[in-house]
C-alpha cells in the first residue's frame, strides 16, 4: 500500500461515522460558534464602554473648555469696566494731585470730567477720612465730610490697596444694584484717598445670559461675598451671601489665578457643579462660570442610552445569529446523517466521482463488488471495476471516459455496463445512471449502479419461453390449417358425395311415386329439398375451412367469393376495392390475408350491426395491405387514440390473426370509434412462382 493510500485510509477511518473526528467535529463547531459569539459580545460591549467613557471625558472636557472661555471673557469684560470706572477715578485723583487745589468744587468738576465710561459706571467717587465726593450721572454731586456707611469698611483697611464692597442700591436710581469698588492712592497729597466707582454689573445680564440649563456666571469678592450672579432671575436672591465656608470656594482661593474645578455648589441644594474661574487682575475679585454636572452630561446620558441600546441590539443580533447558525448546523448535520443513512442503506450501489476517481461509496456498492469496506473503492476509477473491454469490444477505459465527459456536458446519462467483482473476478451486467454538477470549481458525478444479473436471467428465460410459445403457436396454426384442409376435403369428397347420392336417390324415388299418393310425393320432395340444402351447406363449410379458389385462382377471387357468400347469407352491403390483378403470393401469405378478411367479416356479421362494409386491398411501400372497415357501433375501448390493443377486446379470432401476421413478419391493427371499426393487416410482399407451380403439381 502506498503512502497516499495509507493516509487516505487513516483519514477515511477518522472521518467515518464511527471515527473520532466525526464525533468531535460537531461539538467543536458548536463551541466555536458559541465562543465566537461571546467574543463578539465582549468586543461589542468593550467598544460600547470605551465609547461611553471617551464620550463622557470629551463631554466634560468640552464643558470645562466652554466654561473656562466664558469665565475668561467675563474677567476681561470686568477688567474693562473697572478701567472705565475705577481707572477714571484714579485719573481724576492724579489730575487733582497735579493742580494742587483741594476745593470740593474742583473735585466734583474733575470727577464729572472723567465720567466717560459706559452707562454701567453709575458714579465716581473720592473718599478719605475727611472728605467724600461722589459724582453721578443725573443728580448733583454728593460732597460730605464723612463717608457713607458702605464706604467705611474701605477706610478701615490698613494694608490692601484695592477694595470691593458689598452690593448696594444706586443712590441716584435705587432700583439698580451697584457694587462699590475702589483703589487706594499711594502717593502725593491724596495719599490714602480711595478713588473708586459704583458699577452696575447687572448690565452684563443680557451679554452673559447662558442658554444651557443649570448654567450661571458670577462675581465674587475674595472674602466670599457674592457680588453678582447671572441669570439674575434664577439666583438673584443669592447675591450678597457669603460662600467663604464652602469647600469649592476654599479650593478656588488656594488655587492658581485661573482654573476649572468640580465640587458641590454652595447654592441651590449643593449639586455637583463644574466651575471655571479667573482672578480679576489688581482687584480682590473672582469671575466664574459654572454649570451643574448633571445638566452638562444631559446629552451624554442620551448618547449613552443610545450606545447601550445599540450594544444590546448588536448583542441580540449576534446571539440570534449564533443560535440560528447552531440550529442550521444541527439541521445540516441531521440532514447529512439522514443522507448518509439513505446513501449507505440504499438497495443500489452508489458512489461519488471527483473527476474520474471515486471519493465516496456506500455499503451496497462494497457488497456488490465483493469487498468488506467501501473505503477500498476510494481512489479507484470506473474502468478499474470493469473488465478490460465491454461486450461490444470497446475498451472500458476509453468508453468510461467518454461516458463521464458526456455526463459533464449533458448533466445526466444512463447506460448498461459490465462490471467485475473484485473478489472473484466474475463480470456482471449493471444499469448505470450518471448525474454531475459543479461545486466550488470541482466537477462531482453521482454514479448509481443496479445489478441487473437476475433481471437479465429473467429476461433471457422470458425470451426463451416466448420463442417456444411463438414456435408452438406457429405449429398450432399450421396444424389448424392442415386440419381444416383435411376436414374440408373429407366433407367435400366423402360427406358431400354421400349427400349428392342421397339427393339423386330421393329424386328417383320421387319419380317413382308420381302415380302414388300425394302425401308420399310431398314427403319425398321435402326430403330432396333438405338433402339439397345439406349438400349446399356442407359444400360452403368445406370451402370456408379451406377455399379451393385460393389455391386454384388466387387471393382476389377468394375474397370476391367470400364477399358474395356473406352478402347472400346476411344481406350486408359489401363494397370491394380490389386491384385489377395481383401477382401470386406464397400460399401462407395468401391464406393469412384471407383468414383476416374472413375473421373480420364474421365479426361484422355477428357483432357490429353495420349495414355495410368495405374491403380494400392495395400495395404500398413494398407491403400488401388489407383493410376491412364497417359502419357499426365500434368496439368499446379506453383511451383517446382509438387503437384496440387489449387481447380481451380483440377476441380470440383477431388475436389469433395478429399472431399469424406476426409470424409472417407483418402486423395487424384494429382502430375503433363510435362510427365504426377498421381492421388493417399489413404484410411485406414476397412473390412466389416456382413454389406455387410445385404445389399445384
Amino acid at each position: 500500500m502506498s503512502a497516499r493510500t495509507a493516509q487516505r485510509s487513516v483519514i477515511g477511518r477518522l472521518a467515518s461515522p464511527r471515527g473520532g473526528l466525526s464525533r468531535l467535529l460537531p461539538a467543536v463547531v458548536n463551541w466555536t460558534v458559541i465562543a465566537y459569539a461571546l467574543v463578539l459580545c465582549v468586543v461589542v460591549w468593550g467598544f460600547a464602554v470605551q465609547r461611553i467613557e471617551s464620550d463622557h471625558r470629551a463631554t466634560l472636557q468640552a464643558e470645562r473648555e466652554h466654561l473656562d472661555s466664558v469665565s475668561g471673557t467675563l474677567q476681561a469684560q470686568v477688567e474693562a469696566m473697572l478701567g472705565d470706572g475705577v481707572g477714571a477715578a484714579l485719573a481724576a485723583a492724579n489730575e487733582l494731585e497735579n493742580r494742587g487745589d483741594a476745593a470740593d468744587a474742583l473735585y466734583s468738576v474733575t470727577l464729572a470730567h472723567m465720567m466717560t465710561g459706559g452707562p454701567y459706571v453709575r458714579s465716581l467717587f473720592l473718599a478719605n477720612a475727611d472728605r467724600f465726593v461722589r459724582v453721578g450721572r443725573s443728580t448733583a454731586p454728593d460732597v460730605r465730610s464723612t463717608a457713607p456707611a458702605w464706604m467705611l469698611p474701605a477706610l478701615s483697611l490698613k494694608s490692601d490697596d484695592s477694595w470691593v464692597g458689598a452690593p448696594i442700591f444706586d443712590p441716584e436710581q435705587p432700583s439698580v444694584q451697584v457694587i462699590p469698588i475702589a483703589r487706594r492712592v499711594l502717593r502725593g497729597k491724596l495719599r490714602d484717598t480711595w478713588a473708586g466707582a459704583l458699577i452696575a454689573f447687572g448690565a452684563l445680564d443680557d451679554v452673559y445670559k447662558q442658554t444651557e440649563s443649570g448654567s450661571s456666571v458670577g462675581l465674587f469678592a475674595r472674602d466670599g461675598t457674592t457680588l453678582l450672579l447671572m441669570p439674575a432671575a434664577q439666583v438673584r436672591e443669592a447675591e450678597g451671601s457669603n460662600v467663604a465656608a464652602s469647600d469649592i470656594f476654599q479650593r478656588v482661593v488656594r488655587g492658581p489665578d485661573a482654573g476649572v474645578i468640580e465640587g458641590l455648589s454652595p447654592f441651590g441644594g449643593h449639586p455637583a457643579t463644574i466651575v471655571a474661574y479667573h482672578r480679576v487682575y489688581g482687584y480682590p475679585l473672582l469671575a466664574e462660570a459654572s454649570r451643574r454636572r448633571e445638566e452638562a452630561l444631559e446629552g451624554w446620558y442620551g448618547r449613552r442610552l443610545s450606545t447601550v441600546l445599540s450594544a444590546v441590539a448588536v448583542t441580540c443580533l449576534v446571539l440570534m445569529s449564533a443560535w440560528m447558525l447552531n440550529r442550521s448546523l444541527r439541521a445540516l448535520r441531521r440532514r447529512e446523517l439522514h443522507y448518509r443513512t439513505l446513501f449507505n442503506n440504499a438497495a443500489f450501489g452508489a458512489f461519488v466521482l471527483e473527476g474520474e476517481r471515486i471519493i465516496e461509496a456506500n455499503r451496497t456498492s462494497a457488497a456488490m463488488f465483493g469487498i468488506g469496506k467501501p473505503d477500498v473503492l476510494i481512489g479507484m476509477r470506473l474502468w478499474d471495476l470493469s473488465p478490460a473491454t465491454q461486450p461490444d469490444g470497446t475498451s472500458s477505459e476509453v468508453l468510461g471516459r467518454g461516458r463521464i465527459r458526456h455526463t459533464v456536458d449533458s448533466s445526466a446519462a444512463s447506460f448498461e455496463w459490465t462490471l467485475l467483482r473484485l473478489d472473484t473476478a466474475v463480470p456482471f451486467p449493471a444499469a448505470v445512471d450518471l448525474s454531475s454538477l459543479d461545486a466550488d470549481g470541482r466537477t462531482l458525478t453521482l454514479v448509481v449502479i443496479h445489478d441487473v444479473s437476475e433481471r437479465k436471467l429473467i429476461d433471457e428465460e422470458r425470451e426463451r419461453v416466448l420463442d417456444e410459445l411463438h414456435e408452438l403457436a406457429a405449429t398450432l396454426v399450421h396444424v389448424q390449417d392442415d386440419e381444416r384442409r383435411r376436414i374440408g376435403r373429407e366433407l367435400h369428397d366423402s360427406t358431400g358425395q354421400c349427400l349428392v347420392a342421397l339427393e339423386l336417390g330421393l329424386t328417383r324415388l320421387a319419380r317413382m311415386l308420381e302415380s302414388g299418393s300425394s302425401q308420399a310425393r310431398a314427403l319425398v320432395e321435402d326430403c330432396v329439398t333438405l338433402a339439397r340444402k345439406c349438400s349446399t351447406e356442407i359444400r360452403t363449410a368445406s370451402y370456408l375451412l379451406h377455399p379451393p379458389l385460393l389455391d386454384e385462382i388466387g387471393l382476389l377471387s377468394a375474397l370476391r367469393w367470400l364477399a358474395d357468400g356473406l352478402r347472400q347469407r346476411s344481406g350486408i352491403e359489401i363494397e370491394l376495392e380490389l386491384p385489377e390483378s395481383l401477382e401470386r403470393l406464397p400460399p401462407e401469405q395468401e391464406l393469412a390475408i384471407f383468414r383476416v378478411a374472413q375473421e373480420a367479416l364474421t365479426n361484422v356479421h355477428r357483432h357490429s350491426k353495420s349495414p355495410s362494409v368495405t374491403i380494400r386491398l392495395f400495395e404500398q411501400d413494398g407491403a400488401l395491405i388489407l383493410e376491412v372497415e364497417d359502419a357499426g357501433h365500434g368496439i368499446m375501448v379506453a383511451g383517446s387514440s382509438g387503437k384496440v390493443t387489449d387481447a380481451a377486446a380483440l377476441g380470440v379470432g383477431l388475436a389469433g390473426m395478429r399472431e399469424r401476421m406476426r409470424q409472417l413478419g407483418g402486423s395487424l391493427t384494429v382502430s375503433s370509434s363510435p362510427s365504426g371499426t377498421c381492421v388493417q393487416a399489413k404484410l411485406p410482399l414476397a412473390r412466389a412462382t416456382g413454389a406455387r407451380a410445385q404445389q399445384r403439381a
